[in-house]
């Protein structure tokens, strides 16, 4: 009789997770989370296009030297969470982070753009953003072409499909959900 062996799950802390990229994951996109690797959905058109357009809209000259517009980089959420949001607004630093990632506590908002993986972002990764101290997380929904809206008093998240999205410490920033989707 076969006996069944039981499967041990390793566990991978954020430094190690670096260290795997650099020598083995090098092809193919991964995020770390809870310490275990997983693999990201491939990025399509209509993905790149909306989150080309939320980066040119973030980094508009009247908002240069006020925060760092870090696009599909890694975020640090905790020692064995790593994800790499398709943007972040950090706080800005002169040397824009290149002694060390950018922690939950760095960012100012969270956008990740998602198509077939909505589902998902919504139930695990914008909690998993504001569980870490993250204090917005904007989900952009392809096809439902809305956004929707996680803060600490939505933490369930509030859809909206018209009118201006905008961020507190960004005051001249005003993107408006219709010409975000415009075409798409």
């Amino acid at each position: 009789m076969n006996a069944a062996i039981p499967l041990e799950k390793i566990r991978w802390s954020a430094l190690e997770f670096q260290k795997l990229g650099e020598v083995i994951l090098r092809e193919g996109r991964f995020e770390l989370l809870d310490g275990e690797i997983f693999e990201m959905a491939p990025i399509g058109p209509t993905h790149a296009s909306l989150t080309n357009r939320l980066v040119a809209a973030l980094n508009d000259s009247r908002n240069r030297g006020q925060h760092i517009v870090s696009a599909q980089n890694p975020l640090r959420l905790n020692a064995r969470t790593e994800l790499y949001p398709d943007i972040a607004v950090l706080k800005y630093q002169p040397n824009e982070y290149a002694s060390e990632l950018p922690t939950a506590t760095d960012a100012l908002l969270v956008i990740e753009v998602a198509h077939s993986t909505f589902a998902n972002d919504k139930r695990y990764k914008a909690p998993l953003y504001l569980q870490a101290g993250v204090p917005l997380v904007w989900l952009v929904s392809i096809a439902s072409k809305s956004v929707w809206i996680f803060d600490p008093i939505h933490p369930n998240g509030q859809e909206l499909s018209s009118g201006a999205l905008n961020l507190a410490q960004m005051p001249r920033l005003q993107i408006s959900v219709e010409s975000l989707f415009r075409g798409v």
